[in-house]
């Protein structure tokens, strides 16, 4: 991806269970409709061995898709991932939970705010949970400035 005029290598973990499957699928659709050069999404079935996965993911390039027959755990898993050549080669790792429909820029917006921001190590968005957040307060309030500006 390039940012600034320089281009980084970004990875995206995700892990998922096979009860998640529907979920993670659209996730990481809604991931894929704003994915650019330079990214790649390494998913890890925690648990489990699916022919149907690995021929859907293998349909995307920028996919790389893992199978574990024992559940590593959500850090076991995590690690599973960190050790992968794929993930080695990053500039910048990203940790998406299977269960998120991303913005189309929240890839960018997370590597761009990383990047700039020269003491951060670690970045993450903020997440409303709109159902429970009283219905006048999103209306009254949707297109305000934030707290933040944005």
């Amino acid at each position: 991806m390039l940012i600034d005029g320089v281009e980084y290598h970004i990875n995206i973990l995700i892990l998922l269970m096979e009860n998640e499957i529907e979920t993670t699928i659209h996730t990481v659709e809604t991931l894929l409709e704003g994915i650019e050069d330079g990214v790649t999404v390494s998913i890890l079935l925690n648990g489990g061995r699916l022919k149907e996965l690995h021929e859907l993911f293998s349909k995307s390039g920028c996919i790389r898709y893992y199978e574990s027959e024992i559940n590593l755990g959500v850090a076991g898993g995590r690690n599973y991932l960190l050790q992968t050549a794929e993930c080695k080669s990053s500039d910048i790792v990203m940790i998406l939970d299977n269960d998120v429909v991303p913005p189309m820029d929240y890839v960018r917006n997370l590597a761009t705010f990383l990047i700039k921001q020269k003491d951060a190590g670690i970045v993450g968005a903020i997440v409303a949970d709109i159902g429970n957040i009283p219905y006048r307060l999103v209306v009254n309030h949707y297109g305000d400035t934030g707290f933040w500006g944005n």
